[in-house]
């Protein structure tokens, strides 16, 4: 090869599959795994890339059960539940959860103090939720949380956990012994002692992660899946899942009805030369006879480029397609994006076609 001539080189562009939301860091630091842009992704093929809707909107607490107003029951409360074998009520209008006597359904009956205090500022409850054998306590700018709400002798204290709140109980949630909000500032946590920021890596990009923009904040109990979703007539629209993560960082996918995109992370040389890439390769699995159109963009530095599109007609069911792209142009950063893929395409991988430069020519790194 001569001095100063291109060299190619295959470079593993995005592998792990879904990746998830994050725009609190710089696209070119990105790990694999990790997106600044993406949505309508599938989330139920682990290690696959592929467009999917997602229309199952979960469930709601089964134990926190409504229950009718009680025989004898203090006058104005107008919710009614009946949870760890007692009943348990408030108002939207008031500052105290009341609670009645262990084992008691239909007649309420005063145990202990017989309410919960939280009056020490004058806002009102929001709402109550349960999460493992706690109660959550909601209003609109407080999280409070109730102990042992199992205790049957009521030996009942609450504590301020945090000044971050919710303007409705539909958009809180119990899930694996933890308790979820939605509000203006995203999607949070609680174990009744602290409180996670679930949203922290999308903190100042929340799009529609956040409590406006959803009717309820439900869960899939069998996956371990948080789900807000809009209820607009009779139709739920569902508009983010949130995997809550355990010991690592929360995973956020978001959705537009039907609508696909993902984008990769940033290409950028360590050295700020200039890098160029002619080719991009997705490795799929598409077991059709159907054929295959993908549409993609490029972005050379800040600047997407016009949506280019190919037309894959399967062989196998297996393969690999090369995409030659139009704008090959020396960029400080590169990135990637598809907008659109059939169904039932499935993406192993994606890799780029680099040559990166030096002041003395062209090197691969």
């Amino acid at each position: 090869m001569q001095r100063g001539q291109p060299e190619f080189r295959w470079t593993e562009l995005a592998t792990q599959f879904p990746a998830s939301l994050v725009t609190e860091i710089a696209p070119e630091k990105l790990k694999d795994g990790q997106t600044p842009d993406s949505y309508g992704m599938g989330l139920d093929r682990a290690g696959l890339l592929y467009a999917s809707s997602y229309t199952d909107v979960g469930s709601r607490c089964s134990t926190w059960a409504a229950a009718s107003t009680p025989t004898s029951a203090p006058t104005g409360i107008t919710t009614w539940r009946y949870h760890l074998d007692r009943l348990w009520g408030y108002m939207t209008t008031g500052q105290n959860l009341y609670f009645g006597a262990f084992g008691n359904y239909t007649y309420y009956m005063k145990q202990a103090a017989g309410r919960v205090l939280l009056d020490a500022e004058s806002a009102n409850l929001t709402g109550v939720q349960p999460f493992g054998a706690s109660l959550a306590i909601f209003k609109a700018g407080l999280l409070y949380v109730l102990p042992n709400a199992d205790d049957s002798s009521a030996g009942f204290a609450s504590r301020l956990v945090a000044e971050q709140g919710t303007d409705s109980e539909n958009k809180t949630i119990g899930l694996n012994n933890v308790i979820y909000f939605a509000n203006a500032n995203g999607v949070w946590g609680s174990d009744g002692s602290g409180l996670m920021e679930m949203t922290r890596l999308i903190r100042n990009n929340l799009g529609d992660v956040k409590a406006a923009s959803i009717t309820y904040l439900n869960a899939d109990f069998a996956k371990a899946r948080l789900i807000g979703y809009l209820v607009s007539g009779e139709t739920t629209i569902v508009k983010f899942v949130i995997l809550p993560g355990g010991q690592g960082e929360p995973e956020i996918f978001t959705y537009s009805g039907s609508n696909f995109r993902f984008t990769s992370r940033t290409l950028a040389t360590n050295e700020g030369m200039p890098l160029m890439v002619d080719k991009i390769a997705l490795n799929y699995e598409y077991d059709s006879t159907v054929r295959a159109d993908i549409s993609w963009q490029v972005k050379i530095n800040d600047q997407w480029k016009a949506v280019e599109q190919a037309r894959v007609m399967p062989v196998v069911a297996a393969g690999r397609v090369e995409l030659a792209t139009n704008y090959v142009f020396a960029a400080r950063r590169w990135a990637f994006r598809l907008t659109s893929i059939p169904s039932g395409f499935y993406i192993r991988s994606i890799e780029a076609n680099v040559k990166t430069t030096s002041e003395s020519g062209y090197a691969v790194k």
